[in-house]
């Protein structure tokens, strides 16, 4: 995934990917070093990834 902003700049991201595995909602938290920020002229791009992720997901992010 990845974010778009003009101003400012985010110091962290926290995101978690809700999967049904064997009919348990599990919850599963990003790894730390899962994004990094790019800055393009005026805007700040931040990207990253939930490698657990599958079809029918809920993505959760802040």
């Amino acid at each position: 995934m990845s974010l778009r902003l003009r101003d400012g700049m985010i110091r962290g991201v926290e995101a978690y990917a809700y999967n049904i595995e064997n009919g348990e909602l599990v919850k599963q938290k990003m790894k730390k070093d899962a994004y990094f920020t790019e800055k393009e002229k005026d805007y700040f791009t931040i990207k990253f990834t939930l490698p657990s992720v599958k079809e029918c997901a809920i993505i959760e992010y802040e």
